[in-house]
């Protein structure tokens, strides 16, 4: 079992809980104040039992979960998919990642539908896809159906995209030899 040494705060975080071992070594731990007090806020002097121990290396490793999700958000746009994948490869359990996902989609860092416009407006724009091709890649990416299906059709209403004209530059672009070699290149687009 460890003892609570101290109890302080610092800018960082609003409780820094610091614990001594038996071994003699000193771990400080940051915490929001409702994570200590679902420690049931242990007081200098206190000892942890082994349930309490438990909870506290739980809110430590999402604390960490979290820090990684800034990190790797810091690097560029994710979807919820692709960073719960991300922090489950650096060696997360599926609940801190979760936890740190739910954290950063609440706190607004992570924002599915523009993302989802965005790739949306490239790929029919850049790549000349279709609707059926947009939805099939927004999907691959990480994207849930209704996500992907709100971002086609805010696109559309928006005037964004222009699955007509991309169509005729497709079409342009590959230059097919006859209509059958057309049709092949249209189905696979996603027309």
């Amino acid at each position: 079992m460890r003892r609570v040494v101290s109890v302080g705060s610092s800018e960082k975080a609003p409780i820094l809980l610091t614990l001594l071992g038996e071994e003699g070594k000193r771990e400080t731990y940051p915490l929001t104040r409702s994570d200590y007090e679902k420690l049931g806020s242990p007081a200098e002097g206190e000892e942890l039992d082994d349930e309490r121990e438990k909870i506290l290396e739980a809110l430590h490793e999402e604390h960490r979960a979290v820090s990684a999700a800034l990190r790797i958000l810091s690097f560029g746009d994710n979807n919820r998919r692709s960073l719960q994948k991300k922090l489950l490869l650096r060696g997360f359990s599926a609940k801190a990642a979760e936890a740190a996902v739910e954290r950063m989609t609440a706190r607004g860092y992570i924002r599915e539908t523009e993302q989802a416009e965005r790739m949306a407006a490239r790929l029919a724009g850049e790549k000349c896809y279709g609707p059926r091709r947009v939805l099939a890649e927004l999907c691959a990416h990480g994207f849930e159906r209704e996500t992907a299906e709100a971002a086609l059709s805010a696109l559309r209403a928006r005037g964004d995209v222009d699955f007509a004209r991309s169509r005729e530059l497709l079409l342009q672009k590959k230059a097919p030899p006859d209509a059958a070699h057309a049709k092949a290149l249209l189905y696979r687009y996603g027309y």
